[in-house]
């Protein structure tokens, strides 16, 4: 039934373009053809009135010899009068010579005044309606007569009926031609529609894994293209979540394990000593808060990737914000025996369009970062450049490298670079790596604010750079 839907549809569509086209084109031809019509007879008119002007004199005799030379539209008449708008002079048509030269008072004043007129006069019978142009003669600056020119619709008409015949019959032939191809059009562009319906079935009962194997250009091939990419996205979304749920599930259950086995320790007794009850509780806690962070990066994340979060832009220093994340890091740069090689000033005025909570949570992670992958006794630079209203900002390492192929992958969910896992102690190893959320917030916030951020090539004396750019705003 779809199919003889759509043939029906795409047959009717053809006849009506054709019909309505041809419609449309028959009453422009045919006034068009009217219009060429007027606009000879006046041109004509003009032209001999101003022939007759630039002669010597005014009489029949002239007018009689410029008529002569001057070829009259076919099928139109031309009469020539003087000052009284008596028939001086005549040519072409010679039916109603008589009646030729009846003027209203108001067009023989327009004429007297130099002005041309025209109209539609009819004649004793219907069949005698004319086309009338009149144009004044002025000799040696003095009105002298004119010129009229008029020609007969009726006569024009049959020509007219005779070209309207034969577009009429081109339409009927197109007509069927249409009909023809668009029956033809219809069963053609039908047939792909089976592979497309069967792979959408298979998608409706949950199986993306069918390709349409359409390989044309047209709009067709286009929809089946964007039905292969949209399984193949919803595949791997399907994918990411299950993948999602597993690593989740893998980073609480460390730290519950943790939190479980110290707080059984402690209520079994097996630790009584003060001091081991306090380290227990110590582990305990971090264990908490560890989860507390994790439950709170991936609610972050998700209102980031769904846009539900609720976020201000607005003008702020992020000179202000490396600085102050630089010095909650301090004693674990001193622990490591790094050097920090900053190309701003605290007090220099770097404005951003960011929102100062989130931007600040991104710096932390970056900064974090840099460290923890930072070899120790070795330099971290942190640059700041301004180019087409974005400020450039890289911050370079010396420590772990990231291959060309493995700089998209760190920004995704609990990436760690070669497995590595979180530390438990952060006094002793001097930072702490986290969940494998932070770059993948940090790509998101920063998109959020219409930036980028990547890693690109790396220039000697750095093994890493990490770049990214905010847009420029007055502070």
């Amino acid at each position: 039934m779809f199919k003889y839907k759509v043939a029906l549809i795409t047959l009717g569509t053809s006849l009506f373009c054709v019909i309505f086209s041809g419609g449309i084109m028959t009453f422009s031809m045919a006034a068009f053809f009217l219009d060429l019509l007027k606009e000879d007879i006046i041109l004509q008119t003009a032209k001999i009135a101003n022939i007759l002007s630039e002669e010597k004199t005014f009489d029949k005799k002239t007018a009689e010899e410029v008529l002569k030379k001057i070829p009259v539209f076919v099928g139109s008449g031309v009469r020539v009068f003087d000052r009284d708008f008596f028939l001086t002079a005549y040519a072409g048509d010679r039916s109603g010579i008589a009646d030729s030269l009846r003027f209203s008072d108001f067009e023989k004043s327009e004429l007297a005044a130099g002005r041309s007129v025209s109209g539609l006069r009819g004649g004793t019978v219907p069949a005698d309606r004319r086309f009338y142009s009149a144009a004044p003669v002025f000799a040696s600056g003095v009105f002298s007569g004119g010129v009229l020119s008029s020609v007969n619709f009726q006569a024009n008409e049959t020509r007219r009926k005779k070209l309207l015949n034969k577009i009429f019959a081109s339409l009927v032939i197109a007509l069927f031609i249409s009909a023809f191809i668009g029956f033809s059009l219809s069963r053609w562009l039908l047939s792909p529609f089976s592979k497309i319906r069967a792979a959408v079935l298979r998608y409706s009962e949950g199986d993306f894994a069918p390709k349409i194997d359409i390989g044309s250009s047209d709009d067709i091939g286009k929809i089946a293209r964007t039905l292969n990419e949209m399984s193949a996205k919803i595949e791997g979304l399907l994918k990411s979540q299950r993948d999602f749920l597993a690593d989740s599930s893998h980073e609480f259950k460390t730290p519950l394990t943790s939190i479980r086995g110290a707080s059984e320790a402690i209520a079994d007794g097996v630790v009584s000593d003060p001091l081991e009850v306090k380290t227990y509780a110590a582990r305990i806690a971090a264990e908490a808060d560890y989860l507390s962070e994790l439950v709170s990066d991936i609610l972050e994340l998700s209102r980031l990737e769904s846009g539900a979060a609720v976020i201000q832009i607005y003008p702020l220093d992020i000179a202000r914000v490396f600085y102050r994340t630089i010095e909650r890091y301090e004693q674990a740069v001193v622990n490591k025996g790094l050097r920090l090689e900053i190309s701003f000033k605290p007090n220099d005025k770097i404005g951003v369009m960011a929102e100062d909570k989130r931007i600040s949570k991104a710096v932390k992670n970056i900064i974090e970062n840099a460290i923890f992958h930072s070899k120790r006794e070795s330099v971290i630079a942190i640059d700041c450049s301004l180019q087409d209203g974005f400020y450039f900002f890289k911050i370079s390492n010396q420590g772990d490298s990231i291959a060309g192929e493995e700089r998209a992958k760190v920004f995704g969910r609990f990436y760690r670079k070669g497995g590595a896992g979180r530390s438990l102690n952060a006094a002793e190893s001097g930072a702490f790596t986290g969940s494998g959320l932070g770059l993948a917030i940090c790509r998101q916030t920063i998109e959020t604010f219409g930036g980028t951020i990547e890693f690109i090539e790396p220039q000697p004396p750095y093994d890493a750079v990490l770049f990214f750019k905010l847009k420029k705003a007055e502070i």
